[in-house]
């Protein structure tokens, strides 16, 4: 008799984390993109988990890690972290 006036469905951990986003960062997690600024746990809602991880430093001496998302031929997706959060992607 209440469903219609309250919402009884008790929302997940992961559910409840994604209701804290900006709007922005929701609906590209819907979309399955990835934004600059991402942390690891965005990009993994986003995404999945990445089938590949690369760490290495870059031309500047900072280290990184690489999340490289398909395999060739098909299309390759690369998403780059530094610290905590993303700072580049490429698709190829």
């Amino acid at each position: 008799m209440l469903a219609p006036v309250l919402h009884f469905k008790a929302l997940t951990v992961a559910e409840a984390y994604e209701k804290t986003f900006p709007p922005n960062v929701q609906a590209a997690i819907k979309d399955h993109k990835v934004l600059v600024g991402m942390d690891r746990d965005m990009v993994v809602y986003a995404k999945g988990r990445p089938p590949q991880k690369v760490r290495d430093k870059d031309d500047k001496g900072q280290d990184y890690e690489e999340w490289i998302y398909g395999t060739p031929p098909q299309e390759v997706d690369f998403v780059r972290f530094q610290g905590d959060l993303e700072i580049g992607r490429a698709h190829v």
